[in-house]
């Protein structure tokens, strides 16, 4: 495929800003669909034939932009409340609240639920043996991306960055900041309007080694 080079502007910027606004799947089945369509076509004839599969997809929203995508804004204060309830779980040490995130009646739960949970017991036994005793724990989240599977199951890939705050025993009056950066991986499935996980992964956790 080859681009000529007298364009117009607004051509050229058209097709920047659509390219910056999808992702690496949308791009590829993109590509796909233009060498099957055409090897050879010019810069302004390729922005118009985008601007038609853009304008196409929206009429018939099956589109393959778009298809099996969710929205951030409805992903978002889900997984914030789950990251949420785990960091007050964390420093109260309450297993319970962690087992009531999963679906405990799939396997996959059951090891994502365990995983967290060993989490939990490695962070008490670290500040035991540092004398310390934690304070807070907050999140802040980036969402990377986020998608529905066909069998109604929601899957969202994101970046946390936690602040853990603490003190040593004998000086509880000096606090101590320590950020930990992780990667999430979440599969969530919905059962009488709550959203429970049934597959979780953790990259560059607490312990400093993956999976712990």
């Amino acid at each position: 495929m080859t681009f000529g080079t007298n364009h117009h502007l607004n051509a050229e910027s058209f097709i920047l800003l659509f390219f910056n606004s999808i992702n690496q799947k949308q791009m590829h089945i993109l590509t796909s669909v233009i060498m099957i369509v055409e090897v050879d076509m010019s810069f302004e004839r390729f922005a118009r034939f985008i601007l038609f599969i853009l304008l196409f997809s929206i009429v018939l929203n099956i589109t393959a932009f778009s298809e099996g995508s969710i929205e951030e804004s409805y992903v978002f204060p889900i997984v914030e409340n789950i990251i949420k309830t785990k960091n007050k779980a964390f420093i109260a040490q309450d297993e319970e609240a962690v087992k009531a995130l999963y679906d405990m009646t799939r396997t996959s739960g059951k090891w994502a639920c365990e995983h967290e949970i060993k989490r939990i017991r490695y962070l008490k036994n670290w500040s035991d043996k540092q004398g310390v005793v934690f304070t807070d724990i907050n999140s802040n989240l980036v969402i990377r991306w986020t998608r529905m599977k066909d069998n109604g199951n929601m899957v969202a890939n994101m970046l946390a960055s936690t602040s853990y705050y603490y003190a040593y025993e004998d000086r509880p009056e000096d606090i101590t900041l320590m950020r930990i950066g992780t990667y999430h991986l979440v599969e969530m499935t919905q059962k009488d309007g709550k959203w429970s996980i049934v597959r979780g992964v953790v990259y560059r956790s607490f312990c400093g080694f993956p999976g712990a």
